[in-house]
């Protein structure tokens, strides 16, 4: 049995409680490096009783949180959908790389899926036409946690001259666009 530290209990509480709101809005957990991401994301799909989908940048942290999730869990209710890992299964709990499933939102929203979590979430550009934009616009998914230990992008712009420059932007800002 796992026996979690102080610092851990808090975090994963709250992320089972965004997850039984009626109507939240998107939401992010800034955890720091080490501190058991792929715990909270086990946990948090042990709690729920509704279909989950966790979404990886990467085939290795996809086999990370999934191989936790199991190691805690018993995973019986769990899958892998990555072409990465040979394996396109859906179940209630499905760890999923963005690149694999960006096409079929309407299939997971068929199957009646209105929660995701996402791992490493500064990873993943805002725009409503990327492969996450895509997705969570024909998935029509409700609910949307991300996690990340890096709360800032470096995003491109330009300056009163039509200069291009860097900036450092939160990523619970929104932008002038409204992404």
């Amino acid at each position: 049995m796992l026996k979690l530290r102080s610092n851990q209990e808090e975090p994963i509480r709250i992320a089972i409680e965004y997850f039984r709101e009626k109507k939240p809005k998107p939401s992010l957990i800034v955890l720091p490096t080490a501190w058991g991401k792929s715990i909270l994301t086990a946990c948090v799909a042990k709690e729920t009783n509704d279909k989950l989908l966790i979404v990886q940048p990467s085939k290795e942290l996809l086999e990370q949180n999934y191989n936790k999730y199991v190691t805690l869990c018993g995973g019986n209710n769990a899958s892998i959908y990555s072409a990465s890992c040979n394996s396109k299964q859906i179940s209630q709990i499905t760890y999923a790389t963005i690149g694999s499933i960006k096409n079929i939102g309407k299939e997971f929203k068929e199957l009646g899926f209105t929660k995701m979590l996402i791992d490493e979430a500064h990873l993943y550009p805002r725009e409503a036409d990327s492969m996450l934009g895509t997705f969570l616009s024909d998935s029509e998914i409700t609910h949307v946690l991300g996690i990340t230990a890096t709360p800032i992008k470096l995003q491109q712009g330009y300056d009163r001259d039509g200069n291009t420059i860097s900036k450092l932007v939160m990523l619970t800002s929104r932008s002038k666009l409204g992404n």
